[in-house]
């Protein structure tokens, strides 16, 4: 379980001494993305869907905190072609450098993105949170047309030659070029 603030004391602790912290994140108790899937409790095995998540802290010599986070897991996103789920691979690595004013943001190297702790401390969940955000896809959907069961379907129909030769096309321009005398 992550803690939900960790101090700005407590922060330099854990860098200071390398500390790694590796848990298991329900989806559910990640508000903002919970509300994008199109499922964050049940999963095929009875149990909670959750997301592995491990933390190193480490202080390379720049004065502040450092965390590396690598997350994996599925999420359950809403197809945008057949509005099924599509269950998609997570495997993000990222590196944040943890100041605690703004004037410090220009001592971070180009290597670390920098966020500014308030006066509570620094939120992992939160930031993990904006780090999936800005990694999830805008238009979610199947990789392969198949996998899209209501589109399968819809294009099996139209492909169908025996339907088409059945119905009658409509083409309610086609006599338009007489009419206009040409």
């Amino acid at each position: 379980m992550l803690a939900d603030r960790i101090g700005i004391p407590q922060l330099r602790d854990m860098a200071g001494r390398s500390e790694q912290v590796v848990a298991d994140v329900a989806l559910a108790d990640l508000e903002r993305i919970a509300d994008l899937l199109s499922d964050a409790s049940g999963s095929d095995s009875g149990g909670e869907k959750a997301l592995h998540v491990e933390a190193k802290f480490a202080d390379h010599g720049q004065g502040f905190p450092e965390v590396e986070c690598h997350v994996t897991g599925q999420l359950p996103l809403v197809c945008q072609r057949c509005l099924d789920t599509v269950e998609w691979d997570l495997d993000l690595k990222f590196r944040l450098a943890i100041v605690t004013s703004e004037a410090d943001l220009e001592r971070v190297t180009e290597k670390f993105d920098a966020v500014v702790a308030d006066e509570h401390g620094f939120d992992l969940k939160d930031a993990i949170t904006d780090e999936i955000l800005s990694d999830l896809p805008l238009a979610p959907a199947h990789a392969e047309l198949k996998d899209c069961v209501a589109v399968a379907e819809y294009l099996a129909d139209v492909s169908d030659p025996a339907q088409g030769e059945s119905e009658k096309v409509n083409r309610p321009f086609a006599d338009l070029g007489n009419l206009l005398g040409g």
